[in-house]
């Protein structure tokens, strides 16, 4: 749903068993529907997002100010794939542009894998979520992606947001 003062709660037009992650300042919204991600605003309407060949569901968590998405496209590779039946699919983190198509996050530190997600992402294209070790990632195209470690006595972290000043929230804990 988009809710707003005005208007109240409303279904986000053209969504089927979705779910709405994240709104920018220019109400666009980025989600998932029927298992696949989107992004919609009313000037815009819905747009389904491209995902990797073969895989059956993705997911937008976050979006930029500048219209660009971040989130993943979910499905089985040779690692959990078992003679034909996955066991386990794998989070392929992506970005996608404001001006369409998408790019795979691998190289930025962020998967493929299990548990592996982008969860925000900043107007200068800066990105935090959480890497295959379990661990609180932050990317940015000059530095790289940097391991945001954990609090102390604890062994697992996660970046959930990040803001325009670089700023990162998450959490960090014990299993």
């Amino acid at each position: 749903f988009l809710w707003t003062a005005a208007e109240g709660m409303r279904r986000i037009p053209g969504t089927q068993n979705g779910v709405a992650f994240a709104i920018n300042s220019a109400g666009m919204v980025a989600g998932q529907s029927s298992d696949k991600p989107f992004v919609w605003s009313a000037s815009l309407s819905l747009r389904s997002l491209p995902m990797i060949e073969d895989h059956a569901a993705g997911s937008a968590f976050a979006l930029n100010n500048l219209g660009e998405a971040i989130g993943v496209s979910i499905g089985c590779d040779e690692l959990t794939n078992y003679y034909g039946d996955c066991y386990q699919p794998s989070e392929y983190p992506l970005l996608w542009p404001a001006t369409g198509g998408f790019v795979e996050l691998k190289t930025a530190g962020f998967g493929p894998g299990p548990g592996v997600r982008v969860s925000g992402i900043n107007r200068s294209g800066q990105m935090a979520g959480v890497g295959a070790g379990g661990r609180a990632l932050f990317w940015d195209a000059d530095r790289g992606s940097r391991d945001l470690g954990v609090l102390p006595n604890r062994i697992q972290s996660s970046a959930a947001a990040i803001n325009d000043l670089g700023q990162v929230v998450g959490w960090s804990g014990n299993p």
